[in-house]
């Protein structure tokens, strides 16, 4: 049995779902803490990646949150007594290493994309260059 199949499991998707709704339901905005600010959005973005199985519009929909999300007048202020560590620090990070994350998924791509791209020229190349066996 290969990823393939184990990702195209009809289970993984059901998991996604029963995440995301409990996440839905838990969330209660306009209240402060880890749980509510962090962890939730992060279990619904993980509900929706099984659901949707579509990793770079997930990392891209986080990034383009977290950075949302940041106080960019506090950034990283992680000693002072009325700063929000979450909005200060980890939705900067979270933005960051999500925008890297979908960098190095699309440089490979790019990068199969030109690979690809280069054999195949290369066997037309190849193919013209064969004598005719008739």
């Amino acid at each position: 049995m290969n990823d393939r199949t184990v990702a195209g499991s009809p289970h993984w998707r059901l998991i996604g779902g029963a995440l995301m709704l409990v996440s839905v339901l838990s969330y209660q905005p306009g209240t402060t803490g880890v749980l509510p600010q962090l962890l939730l959005p992060l279990a619904m973005a993980v509900g929706t990646a099984l659901i949707v199985r579509n990793l770079l519009a997930i990392l891209i929909t986080a990034a383009l949150l977290a950075f949302i999300q940041t106080r960019w007048g506090q950034l990283f202020s992680i000693g002072d007594s009325g700063s929000d560590w979450i909005a200060t620090t980890a939705y900067p990070l979270l933005a960051i290493g999500c925008t890297l994350w979908a960098a190095y998924i699309l440089r490979a791509r790019f990068r199969g994309y030109m690979q690809a791209t280069a054999e195949a020229r290369n066997a037309r190349r190849e193919q013209a260059q064969r004598p005719d066996d008739d």
